[in-house]
């Protein structure tokens, strides 16, 4: 479910079922997220899903991400809960994520 939000021309992600991936969410130092008000969610290259609170600050994130991780960095923003990000942040910190190495039986 995706809600829009004309005046940022963002979409919501209700991310509190989203699962962490550590190789994300460790590339950028937790304190800069939080003081931030964002979180990595996903990566496919240099293209990064990141929840914000605050999506018109896109640039600023988007230039965190080029000086921290690769100067090429773009980011694909979604709107998240600001109650949510802060406990999916408390994820991090504490180091849960999901399942790594997850083997399918079948």
């Amino acid at each position: 479910m995706y809600i829009h939000y004309p005046h940022f021309k963002t979409p919501f992600l209700p991310i509190e079922n989203y699962d962490l991936d550590k190789s994300v969410t460790h590339l950028i130092p937790h304190q800069i997220m939080k003081d931030h008000e964002f979180i990595l969610l996903d990566r496919f290259n240099n293209v990064f899903t990141v929840g914000m609170t605050q999506p018109h600050l896109r640039e600023m994130v988007e230039g965190i991400l080029k000086k921290q991780i690769h100067p090429l960095s773009t980011v694909m923003p979604f709107q998240v809960d600001k109650v949510k990000l802060q406990e999916k942040l408390e994820e991090v910190q504490q180091g849960r994520f999901k399942e790594e190495n997850i083997k399918y039986e079948g």
